[in-house]
């Protein structure tokens, strides 16, 4: 069935109309001088192709009135999409090509790039480690857990802590690191640093000289 837009401009002059009995208006209408543009059908888009979208079958109209066409995308998914919205381009498939493009530019094609390296919200550093046990969604695992293990020449153990000896966290020079085989000893280790500060103690606590049961990393 083949649809086309036919316009016609209607001239209204001043005029009575009368109600129909059903009507319950206080009287004549009267309607001013005007013209009208009268959409009496809509155009087929059956068939048509916009980007990665053919268009199966009419489908309707939207909340605002719009006429809405079911459409395939080029990887098999349907998707009802405005007349409109295909015309002026501003859909070209079902989403999948937004997703192939943002992919694209993800990584070090992103122009926001920085080397694979940031820091979180804790102030620790994070780097790009897309295959490692401890990555994140983002393939993203603490820099100094990857200091380590790279010096160590395999994984830490599930549960081990690396601890940064003078307390800066983006600090992950190795001679900074400290390991501990547990949080629960990475806990203790904290306790006595507190202890030793609150005794005014004239030296920064370090494991070396009795504040923990961690060891260097060599």
């Amino acid at each position: 069935m083949n649809h086309e837009i036919n316009q016609q401009n209607v001239t209204c002059t001043t005029s009575s109309l009368t109600p129909a009995p059903c009507d319950e208006g206080p009287g004549p209408l009267q309607i001013c001088e005007h013209k009208m543009k009268i959409k009496t059908s809509i155009k087929n888009e059956t068939g048509n192709v916009y980007g990665r979208l053919i268009v199966l079958a009419y489908d309707g109209r939207d909340s605002h009135g719009k006429p809405v066409w079911l459409c395939r995308c080029e990887c098999g998914k349907e998707v009802v999409v405005c007349g409109h919205e295909l015309r002026n381009g501003n859909t070209k498939s079902c989403g999948c090509l937004h997703k192939q493009i943002m992919s694209a530019m993800s990584g070090k094609n992103s122009p926001t790039w920085k080397g694979g390296r940031k820091k979180n919200h804790c102030g620790y550093i994070l780097a790009k480690a897309d295959n490692h046990p401890r990555s994140d969604a983002r393939g993203y695992v603490l820099e100094h857990i990857l200091v380590a293990e790279r010096v160590l020449g395999e994984y830490l153990p599930a549960g081990s802590v690396i601890h940064h000896i003078n307390g800066i966290k983006h600090d992950n020079r190795i001679e900074n690191l400290w390991w501990f085989s547990s949080n629960s000893e990475h806990t203790k280790h904290h306790a006595k640093l507190r202890k030793q500060i609150k005794e005014v103690s004239p030296f920064y606590p370090h494991p070396s000289n009795g504040g923990g049961k961690g060891r260097g990393i060599k």
